[in-house]
């Protein structure tokens, strides 16, 4: 006999092969999950065995509480002491649920939402001494991550199960962990027996003669099927069945259609007749009324013939009552045909709706497949676009991450060049500065020139050309800055930094070129005896014109002294 696996990973196949052929046995299942998809008992319960389901998540519990009535079901974790804990369960995933907050920060770190709740537990020693009454012939352990908090709490030496299953591999990874726990194991009298890419067999010293059983994985000698192929099968054997009841009503359809045609065609023959008949009484009746003409032309012939003439007239008009009396008959025969014809296409209309019908059931069908190799299609496309775009996504991540950098770079570059003008900035500044203390300096000097009594004496020659003197002042006065200007100008890396700043300013750019032409203008020309040192250092700072009165003076000659 064919055996349906429920489990994801051929477990209780491997699990039939060894203890199949005991009757009525007894498993403990702890993180038992569901009572049909992934289960490892669900065929043991159907074979009629029972146990103990292990599984603290309230919407699995009730499953089998609905669903395994033979079962002992306890809404519980277990673990090494009694107790509660924190389960964080993956509602998205089933069968992620585990106590480790390690496994749930790895689901929370891939995407997954977790839930968290506090559920009581118990040790398995303490649910053996309550419920188990027997030989256990299996247990499995599967609770992501947990396995060996569950061990610690059980005593291997005192409770025997013939064969311990247990999940040895990190949640939703190839990665094996058994070596946490393995140890409690054999060390307390069980063998090593499979490892299934999942889950590890032991099986007791005692019942060595099962390990042959458990060293070969699950193959075509084993006569399985998975129950969701059965499923699909049995879908599939349904859908056949609804197409032979579908195809048999069309049969059925099309027999009450001709029979209908047929009802129409006799309706026809009969109606033809009736007319016939009413043609045959439509000449008697023109046959009639000739025969009255003659018996008229009779009557004027003579008296006695117009007696015969009266008996022949009552005598046909009784033929015309009969003909007319048939007549009346046979239309109410036409009509009794109409209400069969009608009733023929009232039938014929309802076999046809019905095959209408019929045939939009098959479309439906026909439209549905079609739909689901569609959607089938859409979901490759998907996820043919979605690995495009993740590689599109990562392309755009490492340009993004070069723009960054060199954006990080130009952002560096950028900030040096500020420092650098900043630099500049303030160094004008500063010369600026010197350049406004020395024209103060300039002016303090000149305001003590404008208060000495040589001012006040030499007046009347300083009005023979005032307008120069003016203008030598404000040279003498604005020499540092014309200076400061002129050296700052000549700085070649200023002018590389300011330049390109200016530039972005039309207005401001012409103001500061007007003033550095103005402030650069050549000062007047100083006679070459100045140049030569010939003047007196007393009269260097007069111009040109007083320095000529005071030359005048010194050659006249003095007045004697007295």
């Amino acid at each position: 006999m064919t055996f349906i696996t429920y489990a994801q990973n051929g477990e209780d196949v491997l699990l039939w092969r060894a203890l199949g052929h005991i009757q009525g046995g007894f498993y403990v299942d702890v993180g038992a999950n569901d009572p049909v998809e992934h289960s490892v008992t669900r065929a043991f319960y159907d074979a009629g065995w029972s146990g103990i389901n292990i599984e603290p998540l309230p919407s699995f519990h009730r499953r089998f509480e609905e669903q395994r009535p033979r079962d002992i079901n306890l809404a519980i974790a277990a673990g090494s002491a009694e107790g509660e804990l924190t389960l964080y369960d993956v509602p998205a995933v089933n069968g992620w649920a585990s106590p480790d907050a390690g496994v749930a920060a790895a689901h929370r770190a891939e995407g997954f939402d977790v839930v968290e709740m506090t559920v009581p537990v118990r040790t398995l020693d303490a649910v053996w001494d309550e419920h188990v009454r027997g030989d256990v012939h299996f247990l499995k352990i599967d609770v992501e991550g947990f396995e060996a908090e569950v061990l610690r709490g059980f005593d291997l030496r005192r409770h025997r199960p013939w064969v311990l299953v247990v999940e040895a591999t990190l949640p939703n990874s190839r990665v094996t962990n058994h070596e946490k726990w393995e140890p409690l194991v054999v060390e307390n009298g069980y063998r090593f027996a499979w490892f299934d890419g999942l889950n590890r067999y032991y099986v007791a010293e005692e019942h060595a003669e099962l390990l042959a059983a458990l060293t070969v994985q699950p193959n075509v000698f084993d006569d399985y099927l998975s129950h969701h192929l059965v499923y699909e099968r049995e879908q599939a054997a349904a859908a056949r069945a609804a197409a032979a009841a579908a195809g048999e009503a069309h049969a059925n359809a099309v027999a009450a259609w001709e029979a209908a045609n047929a009802a129409h065609a006799h309706a026809v023959a009969a109606l033809e007749a009736a007319q016939r008949d009413t043609r045959s009484k439509h000449a008697d009746v023109l046959a009639a009324h000739e025969r009255i003409t003659e018996l008229d032309r009779i009557a004027r012939d003579g008296q006695a013939e117009l007696a015969a003439a009266h008996a022949r007239i009552a005598e046909l008009d009784r033929t015309v009552q009969d003909g007319r009396a048939e007549l009346a008959a046979a239309h109410g025969r036409i009509t009794e045909l109409d209400y069969m014809v009608q009733d023929g296409r009232a039938e014929l209309a309802a076999a046809r709706a019905r095959i209408t019908e019929l045939d939009r059931m098959v479309q439906d069908g026909r439209g549905e497949l079609s739909a689901a190799h569609a959607r089938i299609a859409e979901l490759d496309g998907l996820t043919r676009d979605g690995t495009t775009k993740l590689a599109t996504a990562r392309e755009r991540i490492v340009q993004l991450d070069r723009a960054l950098l060199d954006g990080e770079e130009k952002y560096a570059t950028s900030q040096r060049q500020l420092g650098e003008t900043s630099a500049y900035a303030e160094l004008l500044e500063r010369e600026l500065a010197a350049a406004n203390q020395r024209t103060r300096e300039v002016q303090h000097r000149l305001d003590a020139v404008l208060a000495s009594t040589s001012w006040k004496i030499t007046e009347p020659l300083r009005a023979v050309n005032a307008g120069e003197f003016k203008q030598w002042v404000r040279w003498r006065t604005s020499a540092h800055v014309r200076d400061t200007v002129t050296r700052l100008v000549a700085n070649e890396k200023l002018r590389r930094r300011v330049i390109p700043m200016l530039a972005r300013f039309p207005t401001l750019n012409e103001r500061v070129v007007d003033t550095v032409a103005r402030l650069k203008r050549r000062p007047p020309e100083v006679p070459q005896e100045a140049r030569e040192g010939t003047v007196e250092p007393n009269l260097r700072d007069l111009p040109v014109s007083a320095r000529r009165a005071f030359a005048d003076l010194s050659k006249r000659p003095r007045p004697p002294e007295s």
